[in-house]
Formats: C-alpha cells, sequence, structure tokens
C-alpha cells in the first residue's frame, strides 16, 4: 500500500499510525487500572487503542486510502464489533487485542 498522507493524523502517514498503534503500545494486561493519567499509559488493553484504531480505519475508508474490497469489508466488521453496546461492557482480552493486530496487518498487508 503506498505511503499517502492522512490530513486527519499531520504527524505522518496512515500507514505510520497503524504501525505505531501495533508496535508502540503494549499488548500487556497489567493488574492494576489504566487511566490517561497513568505511566506509562499506552496499553492496548485501553478503550483508546481501540477508538485511535476505528478512527484510523474509518479515516482510511472514507478517503479511500483502504480501497481492497476484502480488506475495506474486514475492516467495516472489526469497527462494528468494537463500537457495539456488547463490546462495550466487555473487559479486553488478549483475543480481543489480537483481532485489532490482524485488522492492523491486513491494512498494511504485512504478515508478522
Amino acid at each position: 500500500m503506498p505511503e499517502i498522507r492522512n490530513s486527519a493524523f499531520p504527524e505522518g502517514t496512515m500507514n505510520e499510525k497503524l504501525r505505531e498503534l501495533r508496535d508502540k503500545w503494549s499488548e500487556e494486561i497489567p493488574e492494576r487500572i489504566i487511566t490517561s493519567l497513568s505511566k506509562p499509559n499506552t496499553f492496548k488493553i485501553r478503550i483508546n487503542w481501540f477508538q485511535s484504531l476505528v478512527g484510523v480505519l474509518a479515516d482510511g475508508i472514507e478517503k479511500g486510502r483502504i480501497s481492497d474490497p476484502r480488506v475495506k469489508e474486514e475492516a467495516e466488521k472489526f469497527m462494528s464489533k468494537v463500537v457495539s453496546d456488547e463490546w462495550a461492557k466487555r473487559l479486553t482480552t488478549a483475543e480481543g487485542i489480537q483481532m485489532g493486530n490482524r485488522i492492523i496487518d491486513l491494512v498494511l498487508g504485512e504478515q508478522r
């Protein structure tokens, strides 16, 4: 996928933002509650990680940066699940984090 500047994320491209979400946020599930004031607070278990991922995916679809029909369909399924009332009522699990990582890999066309 070409590196296209993403206006919603002026500090980098959509691909860079996806890689940041995948690679720079911890997959650890800490025993303590993590808030925006916690240090560090970059844990994928936080709803903020999922909201950021949905924002990047939605912007990518809206602006045509995610155009492959299969990838677009998978991204839309992921977003629908993550914004559902059912999702909001559950605790984040390692499985949920893996789903997010998989959709990032799919959009980037990378296998890990």
